[in-house]
């Protein structure tokens, strides 16, 4: 409950992608993150990433698993699509996708299904996936860590 309230918090005072914002909780996941400082872009550079990458560690689609909700999720994008629909078979349906495209394709066919607060969530709840993602796989932190100042850029 503290975290979605501070991750709601961060999000509402600033609109920068989800994954930037979660560069703010960072220095709690990771110990020596002041060795990283060094690395910081310059304002105004970007880091792309692909969304469907599955084997960059900061792409939705990256096969770095974690446990929330009281669930394993594969991907982010697994928990992300997921989280669109209240506890149930599609739900499960979703989070158990042989991959994150399937998973997405899943929730694109029961939109009429998706949760009447999702526009209100969606941020949260992406947040709370790679934060979680985050705090499971120190490797995730610290490469988000090194993109420093860089506006990170979904392709």
């Amino acid at each position: 409950m503290i975290l979605d309230l501070v991750i709601w918090r961060i999000i509402n005072q600033r609109p920068d992608p989800v994954v930037r914002v979660t560069r703010f909780l960072l220095p709690l996941l990771v110990q020596d993150h002041e060795m990283f400082s060094s690395n910081a872009g310059s304002a105004g550079s970007r880091y792309l990433v692909a969304r469907t990458d599955v084997n960059h560690p900061l792409s939705a689609y990256s096969k770095f698993g974690f446990e929330l909700d009281g669930a394993e999720w594969p991907s982010v994008e697994h928990y992300y699509q997921g989280m669109k629909f209240e506890e149930g078979e599609i739900r499960e349906s979703v989070r158990t996708a042989n991959n994150p495209a399937k998973a997405s394709k899943l929730a694109k066919a029961n939109k009429k299904l998706v949760r009447k607060d999702w526009s209100q969530v969606r941020q949260v709840m992406m947040m709370r996936a790679v934060y979680t993602k985050c705090r499971t796989h120190q490797s995730v932190a610290e490469l988000l860590l090194k993109t420093g100042n860089k506006q990170i850029v979904e392709t």
